[in-house]
């Protein structure tokens, strides 16, 4: 899973334009990986995954958070979510906490 083209600050600069390019590729690079989760990666493993991709043009945390944080305005697939705690997470829009809890449940009675 290689970028062939990473955003970079020295093609888009730096500042807003960088960081909603950016949340397009994660966009483009995330959705596989989320959908073979669950539909659910802490920003943590996302970081990971990112700049293992990414190769020698690697990622900051503070870029990655706030390319994150433009993921739902930019209408993209995914979206930041913060816990109360201040765990950060990537999940997919269609991700629904509701349907997993009640699959859990359902799946734990019948066992």
């Amino acid at each position: 899973m290689g970028i062939a083209n990473p955003v970079t600050r020295e093609t888009y600069g730096s500042g807003t334009h960088y960081h909603m390019q950016l949340a397009k590729q994660l966009a483009g690079i995330l959705q596989t990986p989320l959908e073979e989760r669950g539909g659910i990666m802490s920003l943590t493993e996302v970081y990971c995954l990112v700049n293992r991709a990414r190769g020698l043009e690697l990622l900051s945390p503070e870029d990655l958070v706030n390319a994150c944080k433009m993921l739902e305005s930019l209408k993209l697939p995914l979206r930041l979510r913060i816990f109360d705690s201040g765990v950060m997470v990537i999940e997919l829009q269609s991700h629904n906490e509701e349907e997993m809890v009640a699959s859990a449940l359902e799946t734990a009675a019948s066992c």
